[in-house]
């Protein structure tokens, strides 16, 4: 089972000082949704940049998004990806205290795979995912099972 949960911790230090001043906690429950796809608000303040796409050309595709090693990035049909479609479409991890780089758009969100907690790379608030059947630059998974090619907007 995957279940999806961001890292709110980061509200309890700097508002304490805000709360002694008399400024209602609720800006805390406001500033977390305004950063629900940051990594900044996830992670300490030392992250390291980690180049984990870049921006290619396929046909018929166009400018899409793949992995550093050259394979292709797809995002998920809205009903997500979990259980048995993981082997699949395995998700596009980066280590804790790194934050992903290559393009614009680039977050994290925190997911958890069976009892452990792991960082998925997003596009644009979509997880980003390969597809196990693809060698090389291949580009066999756009469409399959409600999956899209990574395209750049």
């Amino acid at each position: 089972m995957v279940t999806y949960s961001i890292d709110r911790n980061f509200c309890r230090r700097p508002f304490l000082r805000l709360r002694q001043l008399a400024i209602p906690l609720g800006i805390c429950v406001l500033a977390t949704t305004m950063v629900t796809d940051s990594v900044a608000a996830a992670e300490p303040a030392t992250l390291v940049p980690v180049k984990v796409v870049k921006v290619v050309t396929r046909a018929p595709v166009g400018q899409m998004l793949a992995t550093v090693a050259g394979a292709s990035l797809y995002t998920p049909p809205s009903t997500g990806c979990t259980g048995g479609c993981l082997s699949v479409w395995p998700p596009l991890y980066i280590a804790r205290g790194d934050y992903p780089t290559g393009t614009k758009g680039l977050g994290v969100v925190v997911v958890t795979v069976g009892s452990v907690k792991k960082r998925q790379v997003t596009y644009n608030g979509k997880q980003l995912y390969t597809f196990a059947s693809d060698s090389g630059h291949s580009l066999n998974g756009n469409g399959v099972g409600g999956f899209s090619a990574a395209v750049v907007s």
